[in-house]
């Protein structure tokens, strides 16, 4: 595996993870020159002995590798990489995802900061305890596998918090913006020029959304967005609906192989098709 790209950075990472789908749809959204390096991180390549020699000594993605000054450097933490994107091609990504202004940058960072321990674990916990740690547990146990007390209760409190957190967006963070009415979770400053369909958008509704929008693909039972959370619901439609997040989307869903309402779903509607 090669460390570097001449003519831009470097993503390692696997689509089946939703930060490396969010990475992945801002760079080419913003036509960002990049190569993509997939690690398999079902196969265990992200815990190679190079992987976490040169890119992250945890074995984590996504992560980064660009040129600077002093020559190649790594970074990982989406959120950090999509801040770090956003300083170093300012002639290629639109200030409205991380505005220069200090209270709407300052109101961006509030939302990616409490995302990480709301949003994200009540979502990727459910999601784990529900359907992956099943899904591996009985391939090794067969049809022996029952769900254990400690399985159960992380599946319960995350989904208790995945609720909690989509409540908090549904009530506290989403709002009209003041200019062009459209949903988003920070209000765009006053001098915010509309000239795209996502003009109004910023980092935290991209991270935000895909997280939102994977657990809704694989569970919209459980989720319910549209009847429980509808401005949640219009708000997620709108994001995932944008060209490059919604490719990413696809991908994951060609990926996943767990038996979850949204796949089975699917997989019905497909067969009638033939």
């Amino acid at each position: 595996m090669s460390f570097t790209h001449p003519d831009g950075l470097t993503l390692y990472g696997d689509l089946f993870s939703q930060p490396v789908r969010a990475i992945h749809a801002f760079l080419t959204l913003n036509k960002v020159p990049f190569t993509f390096k997939h690690v398999d991180l079902m196969g265990g390549e992200n815990k190679s002995d190079w992987y976490l020699e040169n890119i992250h000594p945890q074995g984590k993605m996504p992560a980064i590798v660009d040129k600077s000054s002093k020559g190649l450097f790594a970074l990982f933490e989406s959120h950090a990489i999509l801040r770090y994107v956003t300083h170093k091609y300012p002639s290629l990504v639109p200030e409205h995802w991380y505005p220069t202004d200090p209270v709407a940058r300052a109101r961006v960072d509030q939302y990616l900061d409490w995302h990480h321990s709301n949003m994200r674990q009540g979502c990727t916990y459910f999601l784990v305890y529900k359907y992956l740690v099943p899904s591996i547990m009985r391939k090794i146990n067969g049809k022996d596998y029952k769900e254990s007390d400690f399985e159960a209760y992380q599946r319960e409190n995350n989904r208790k918090l995945m609720h909690y957190a989509l409540k908090q967006i549904e009530t506290f963070w989403l709002k009209p913006n003041s200019t062009s009415q459209q949903l988003s979770l920070i209000q765009s400053p006053p001098h915010t020029k509309f000239d795209s369909p996502h003009s109004h958008l910023t980092i935290a509704d991209l991270s935000s959304a895909c997280e939102i929008a994977q657990v809704w693909l694989l569970d919209p039972e459980e989720m319910d967005l549209e009847r429980k959370y509808p401005l949640t619901h219009k708000w997620v439609t709108s994001v995932v609906g944008i060209r490059e997040v919604a490719q990413v989307q696809e991908e994951f869903l060609r990926r996943n192989k767990m038996k979850t309402p949204g796949t089975i779903r699917r997989q019905k509607e497909e067969q009638a098709k033939l």
